[in-house]
């Protein structure tokens, strides 16, 4: 059964889950190419998936983060997150491009050196941060590699939450 869990509503899982970190505001939408390439190889995956097109006046931002926190936890420690780092498609001057992703980039390499998280991690050629966000994973990510394709990704994904 193909499963995709959905903000804000937080459901009690014991089974592995994939959450598709990355960004979402000004980016393509990768997440929906994810799921559709982790489910055609492993449909009883669960996936925790943060995009979902709320307008605006209902957006809740302490409810999604709190949502995304939670699938974030779970995911890192029974499953995996899945990071990926893609390109900007289109620009807003008012908003940073992926400012919530460096912060949970940055954060969760963190916890893998630190205290072990499951991530597979992948990066667009044209991501603004992408020398950094190498670096870093290679400096703290435990022997973590960056993929450059999101279906590459998607595989180390499968492989680590089927691990678990």
């Amino acid at each position: 059964m193909k499963t995709v869990l959905y903000p804000p509503e937080i459901v009690d899982i014991s089974q592995p889950v994939i959450f598709l970190a990355g960004p979402v505001q000004g980016a393509a939408d990768w997440q929906t190419q994810a799921i559709e390439f982790i489910h055609g190889q492993h449909p009883e995956i669960i996936i925790a998936n943060p995009r979902k097109v709320v307008p605006e006046d209902l957006f809740n931002h302490t409810i999604q983060s709190d949502w995304e926190l939670h699938y974030l936890q779970k995911a890192s420690v029974g499953g995996c997150i899945l990071f990926w780092l893609a390109k900007e498609e289109t620009h807003n001057c008012e908003r940073p491009f992926a400012k919530t992703t460096g912060q949970e980039y940055g954060f969760f390499i963190g916890k893998c050196f630190y205290d072990r998280a499951n991530i597979a991690v992948g990066c667009h050629a044209r991501y603004p941060s992408r020398k950094y966000s190498i670096h870093l994973l290679k400096k703290y990510g435990r022997g973590a590699i960056m993929h450059n394709d999101l279906f590459d990704t998607c595989q180390t994904a499968i492989r680590t939450c089927l691990q678990k």
